[in-house]
């Protein structure tokens, strides 16, 4: 819901529509599911200049994106059918691949809860990369952004996006604790000598496990010092935490990151061996090598509601 004068007047400003009056001149994309508003297919990658518009998030800082409705990153391919299994996912910005070469255990296309855009539908499925590199990967600030609905009906423990290194450490975002009635949580852990640190941190204002189901954007930034947590648009001012202290840790301090996981933790040299599983659609998970400013996280608001 669109709660913001100053984020309804931006849309307005932008002709986005916003669930009144009459959007007839929107045509489906073939492709993605997905509609523009001046009746032209296809998505827009953004004008370069940081600020999005509304057809593409911002785009400075932009390192790492994961785009259900362009699942193999080569606008020209379609994307899958629905119900079709989605063997592999590919990165937007610099190609990386998380995949699954098991067929039983591949996710399947769907559609994003409440939507007519495409998403990835995960229960026990994860997509995986290992020896995975990257310069977002030695920051020590940055921000993630997770679209994602989970299944209402599932009460445990799923974890969205997970990147591992050396042993046990890992840090992961998008991750859902039912069982807790978390909105949202996002979790550092460090191994050194056997010890836990910073495990995990959350925003617990209202729960992402809405009912009936529908999508939520999800978003943490860190200074490097300090996370903070924004769901929908409304920040997160007393976090809570299950352990540990908000350190604001980021892919960085992780030693040697390699492993990255779609829809389970990651752990060294692949899937935790956790049933810790995320269960349900997950449609786009971007990394910035940078905090996200207020404009930002407005501008991504803008481009959610548009795409959604």
């Amino acid at each position: 819901p669109i709660s913001s004068p100053a984020l309804l007047g931006l849309l307005l400003t932008l002709g986005v529509t916003t669930g009144c009056g009459d959007d007839s001149g929107a045509d489906a994309d073939a492709e993605t599911g997905t509609t523009s508003a001046d009746g032209e297919s296809g998505t827009s990658t953004g004008d370069g200049d940081g600020d999005g518009d509304a057809q593409s998030p911002p785009q400075d800082g932009l390192a790492f994106w994961l785009d259900a409705s362009d699942i193999d990153a080569d606008s020209s391919t379609p994307n899958p059918v629905l119900g079709e299994k989605a063997a592999a996912w590919t990165d937007k910005i610099g190609g990386l691949t998380v995949e699954q070469s098991d067929e039983s255990l591949q996710p399947t296309m769907g559609l994003l809860d409440g939507t007519e855009a495409p998403a990835v539908l995960f229960s026990g499925t994860p997509l995986v990369a290992t020896g995975v590199s990257g310069a977002w990967m030695s920051n020590d600030q940055g921000s993630a952004v997770v679209i994602f609905s989970p299944d209402p009906s599932v009460s445990s423990e799923g974890y969205g996006f997970s990147v591992a290194g050396t042993g046990d450490a890992h840090l992961s975002t998008g991750i859902v604790f039912a069982d807790q009635g978390v909105g949202f949580a996002t979790q550092f852990v460090a191994e050194p000598g056997g010890t836990i640190d910073n495990n995990p941190y959350y925003y617990h204002r209202g729960s992402a496990q809405g009912t009936p189901r529908q999508f939520h954007s999800a978003i943490t930034t860190t200074d490097g010092t300090l996370w903070e947590f924004f769901l929908d648009g409304i920040g997160e001012p007393n976090p809570g935490t299950l352990d540990g202290q908000n350190g604001g840790e980021w892919f960085g301090d992780i030693s040697d990151p390699s492993v990255m996981v779609v829809g389970h933790e990651a752990q060294d040299g692949g899937v935790s061996g956790e049933d810790w599983h995320f269960t349900g659609f997950i449609a786009e998970v971007l990394i910035y090598d940078q905090v996200l400013s207020q404009d930002e996280r407005d501008a991504i608001d803008v481009y959610v509601a548009a795409k959604y």
